[in-house]
């Protein structure tokens, strides 16, 4: 089959969540015989087009790069248009409402639009909150963010979603979500897990040696792994308090920062506030395909998220990885990890901090979580399973229209 799909941003512009989704699902589709084009805003560097065997990405240079526009909307449709005479597409997949401009299009040719959504948008408010650092940003919060947030749900997300042949929300929790609070029905909801191929996240001691030859690190230390986007909702403060509660006179434990963000100075100075300079140690985003190896180096991964959380990759990253997880019990966590590590409440520096000393110390609890960890992303995280998944979802949206 002939697949598009739209997405605002691509692994290109920056790695989070949502763009190693639409990375993955690309290669996925091609992997089971489908040409895939993605259709995404302009190229931070200025590239128009990348090709890769079947896969077409096409950064529209008219547009705002990594943003939502009014050009993005105006050329994305146009553009679709365009494409659309020339390929004949099967199916549209949007990431989250990107294809929101195309849904009349759509409608009048009888072409199926899937909708994957990562979250639920009514939480954006929440999770807004907990990015607020001083007056301005909370003034902004309720003159700026508020009314945004509103915008996007009514006139952008809502349209889509009642457009949507098929909904694919990433958790069991988003679904019920959306059901009971947009009124949507149950029957055009396909719960799709996100996925990774877990073959390259590896988890032996022979794989370690290498990872931490590769990123300089002493094998014998004790890596407390923290890798997110940098920002003031994904809690990453709240995880260097904790690890300065037990382990700020510790040779022995190393937190690793990986990633980038607007938090990311502030989180350096509370580092420096802490004296903990000798203690963590930052690294910038990697690129996707080194992250197995970021995993590979760590002892234990930490997410202390506040925000409410869809299905996050990285947690799927680090079970695959074997990794012991310590999260808190914000959003689709739990549904996530399972067993496989301990959960806290978000915020909590002292349970977060337990936690971390307890994994420490007990090798034999390490090797517990590792072991299940490791069992459930084969269970529920695999490339098979999404494989499967997949395939029925593009088998559901062919009967649908």
């Amino acid at each position: 089959m002939k697949i598009c799909i739209f997405a605002k941003t691509t692994v290109a512009h920056f790695l989070g969540g949502m763009q190693v989704h639409a990375h993955l699902l690309a290669k996925a589709l091609e992997k089971t015989g489908h040409n895939v084009t993605i259709i995404t805003t302009a190229h931070p560097q200025g590239k128009e087009i990348e090709k890769e065997n079947n896969i077409t990405i096409h950064y529209l240079s008219n547009t705002s790069s990594g943003i939502y526009s009014s050009s993005w909307w105006k050329e994305s449709n146009q553009f679709f248009i365009h494409l659309q005479k020339q390929t004949d597409f099967d199916v549209v997949i949007s990431e989250e409402f990107s294809a929101k401009s195309i849904c009349g299009t759509l409608k009048k040719m009888k072409i199926p639009l899937i909708v994957f959504n990562h979250g639920f948008a009514p939480e954006h408010i929440v999770n807004e909150w907990k990015e607020i650092t001083n007056v301005i940003s909370f003034i902004k919060y309720f003159i700026i963010k508020i009314p945004e947030i509103l915008f996007y749900l009514l006139l952008y997300d809502l349209p889509a979603l009642h457009h949507a042949s098929i909904i694919a929300p990433v958790s069991n929790r988003i679904a019920q979500f959306m059901q009971k609070f947009y009124l949507l029905p149950k029957e055009n909801f396909f719960v799709f897990y996100n996925w990774v191929n877990i073959d390259k996240f590896k988890y032996d001691s022979q794989t370690k040696q290498i990872a931490r030859k590769q990123f300089n690190i002493d094998k014998n230390k004790f890596i407390f792994l923290m890798t997110s986007v940098i920002s003031k909702q994904k809690g990453l403060h709240i995880g260097v308090k904790a690890f300065a509660k037990y382990f700020s006179k510790d040779t022995n434990a190393i937190m690793w920062v990986v990633g980038n963000g607007p938090y990311l100075q502030k989180l350096k100075e509370l580092v420096n506030k802490l004296n903990l300079e000798e203690k963590v140690r930052f690294s910038s985003s990697q690129n996707y395909d080194i992250m197995p190896m970021v995993y590979a180096s760590a002892d234990c991964f930490v997410l202390p998220t506040l925000r409410l959380e869809g299905l996050p990759y990285t947690l799927i990253e680090a079970l695959s990885s074997g990794l012991p997880i310590i999260t808190t019990s914000s959003g689709g966590n739990i549904e996530a990890v399972g067993d496989a590590g301990i959960i806290v409440k978000p915020g909590n520096i002292d349970e977060l901090a337990n936690a971390m000393k307890n994994i420490y110390q007990s090798a034999k609890l390490r090797e517990q979580y590792s072991k299940t960890a490791r069992e459930r992303a084969e269970k529920l995280f695999s490339e098979e399973t999404g494989s499967e998944s997949l395939k029925q979802l593009i088998e559901k949206s062919g009967s649908v229209n």
